[in-house]
């Protein structure tokens, strides 16, 4: 008797594990594969705050007609601060229109004036090392003018030849480890009258005798607030950019379009102008913080400013201009807001070492170097993104409890016939929910 009440009871909490684990949905988060995330390069621009040599000047001044009355000593004063004439913040009036009758007679422009009056930007570089391979600093810096300065601006997805003609290079690493990221090696003599003395620089050094440099986010342009770095001379300057990535929520849906890049034009930034975001209009406000332009379904070309999500009296009367999804009658759009396919953030730690010290010397440069300039490496800590997956958790008792069954019906129909058909029921039971267990299992 004690036998068959021990059987019973053993079958009937198998019956209630199983139902017990058939019903809750126990999860446990496990790695599905763990990989580097492979960040563009960020864009760096350097901009010298003296870039006009003196011989550079004098050839400008002997091939350029001026007016009568102004006097040579003037005019190089005028063109040596050639970036307050960008900015018209600091020249009154007077200078300015003499400025523009001396371009008049000379039928040129202030951009013409200011590309003559600027070296090429390899002139600043003696050497440059990307992806741990020596780089033409011709073919990788591009020439710009920023608010107020002319600078020059590296982006990796992009060099040209001496046509003019753009490509995209293969790139190697993920890395980019102070070895493998950009490495630029600056001319001494490009950094004004400051020398180096004993393997320390003098104590003063003006802002004249920098070079100011700046990172950039893939994803930003120079319009925005920047955070500058000086380089100075006998220094090594390194800067650390730690890359975290924030990817659109399961309902965005994305549609990023690059374009042939083969034929884009050089910019000192990634330009995701072409990334269009396909969602809610309420779920995109949330993710974008602004919702900047939409347009009807398929005419991209009569786009229109949009108010105020907040200002639902706004929508309706632009809702003709909405694509309406008619099966669950949501509203949808398609929008160009910036970095809708992921959202970066960029910190950046920077060191500065004099240039004979230190882990990273002047002479471990790639090549034997005794004397430097400056030297300046931009790398990225590498952010190891683990892909998660979430799965119910395998109840290894289970395989315990099929045995147990087998043994419990086989002792049931030994006992006492009476019981005979309550372990035959309890044996169907038994067997609708191995299967329903399998099954779900199997579908995991």
């Amino acid at each position: 008797m004690s036998m068959m009440i021990s059987v019973f009871a053993t079958c009937f909490l198998l019956l209630y594990q199983i139902w017990v684990k058939h019903c809750q949905n126990d999860m446990q988060t496990i790695v599905l594969e763990s990989s580097e995330y492979r960040n563009d390069f960020p864009s760096v621009t350097f901009c010298p705050q003296r870039p006009m040599t003196e011989e550079r000047i004098n050839k400008i001044l002997q091939r350029m007609i001026l007016p009568t009355g102004l006097r040579a000593s003037k005019f190089r004063h005028n063109i040596r601060h050639y970036h307050e004439f960008l900015a018209h913040t600091k020249i009154d009036n007077a200078t300015i229109f003499e400025m523009i009758n001396i371009l008049k007679i000379n039928n040129m422009t202030m951009n013409d004036l200011i590309n003559d009056l600027i070296d090429p930007c390899e002139s600043f570089l003696h050497s440059c090392y990307f992806d741990e391979r020596k780089i033409s600093c011709s073919h990788y810096f591009k020439k710009i003018m920023a608010a107020r300065r002319y600078c020059c601006t590296f982006n990796n997805r992009f060099y040209s030849d001496k046509n003019e003609n753009t490509y995209r290079p293969k790139t190697k690493s993920v890395k980019y480890s102070p070895y493998s990221g950009l490495v630029l090696r600056f001319n001494e003599n490009r950094f004004g009258s400051n020398t180096i003395d004993n393997n320390e620089t003098k104590s003063s050094v003006s802002n004249e005798n920098k070079i100011w440099i700046c990172v950039l986010n893939s994803y930003e342009s120079l319009s925005g607030t920047l955070i500058n770095y000086a380089i100075q001379p006998g220094k090594e300057l390194h800067i650390q950019v730690e890359v975290s990535v924030k990817y659109a929520g399961n309902d965005l849906h994305n549609d990023c379009v690059d374009g042939d890049v083969e034929e884009r034009p050089y910019v000192p930034f990634y330009s995701v102008s072409n990334c269009k975001l396909s969602s809610k209009i309420q779920k995109a406000y949330q993710h974008c913080n602004c919702i900047p332009y939409f347009y009807a379904y398929g005419l991209v070309n009569h786009s229109k400013e949009i108010c105020d999500i907040e200002k639902t009296i706004c929508l309706n009367d632009n809702h003709n201009d909405i694509w309406r999804d008619k099966q669950n009658s949501k509203y949808y759009y398609e929008s160009l807001c910036p970095s809708t396919c992921k959202i970066f953030n960029l910190r950046k730690t920077t060191t500065d070492i004099p240039i004979n010290g230190g882990d990273f010397a002047c002479s471990r440069i790639y090549e034997n170097i005794t004397n430097c300039g400056a030297i300046l490496r931009v790398y990225l800590k590498t952010e190891i993104s683990n892909l998660f997956k979430q799965e119910d958790v395998k109840n290894e008792f289970n395989y315990f409890a099929y045995l147990s069954y087998i043994f419990s019906f086989y002792l049931c129909s030994r006992i006492i016939s009476i019981f005979k058909i309550l372990c035959f029921i309890d044996l169907l039971i038994t067997f609708f929910l191995l299967i329903a267990l399998f099954t779900r299992n199997n579908y995991q």
